[in-house]
């Protein structure tokens, strides 16, 4: 009758209800597993469950999931990268190297990730470094200069080093037994 086509209708709307039901369903499991990965840095395994729920037509959190995918993931990986890298070289003692490793931690420090505060720890490390190692290289250079001075016997421009070794923290003993 008369209103066969409204049931019709209606029984549509329920069959697309529960369609709908199961995908945002799925699409749940698929974003809490992958919000679970990516919380622990498990980013190859979020990214995976991510697209998952994007493969979904019809869910309700594609906007979110698709920011995870294009821009959060990669953005912590870059990070992760950046502090590995930057943890290898800060043992080194060439001055590039330590310069490498801070505009990484700078970079990490200028983000809005997790690690963060531990970058911004790590700079002030390698920024010690970096004074450390410009501070013995003007010693070393004192030092040179003076031997030079006595090698020339120039004694006066010789105490000048020395002291200006004292004045740098060194320790201006090998020359001044050298100057006695």
């Amino acid at each position: 009758g008369p209103l066969q086509s409204d049931l019709q209708k209606l029984k549509g709307q329920m069959e697309t209800g529960a369609a709908n039901a199961k995908i945002w369903k799925d699409e749940k499991g698929f974003y809490d597993r992958g919000m679970n990965f990516f919380n622990r840095g498990q980013f190859d395994q979020a990214d995976s469950e991510f697209k998952k729920a994007l493969a979904l037509k019809g869910g309700r959190r594609s906007a979110e999931i698709q920011r995870y995918v294009s821009e959060l993931i990669p953005a912590r990986k870059q990070e992760e990268k950046y502090m590995s890298d930057a943890k290898r070289l800060i043992n080194s003692t060439n001055p590039a190297d330590l310069q490498n490793a801070k505009g990484m931690l700078e970079t990490v420090s200028k983000g809005s990730g997790p690690r963060k505060r531990e970058a911004q720890d790590l700079m002030t490390q390698v920024d010690a470094k970096l004074a450390q190692l410009g501070k013995d290289a003007l010693i070393k250079g004192a030092m040179d200069a003076g031997r030079a001075a006595l090698a020339r016997g120039d004694y006066n421009a010789a105490r000048s080093s020395v002291e200006n070794i004292k004045g740098q923290g060194g320790d201006p003993s090998a020359l001044q037994s050298e100057i006695d």
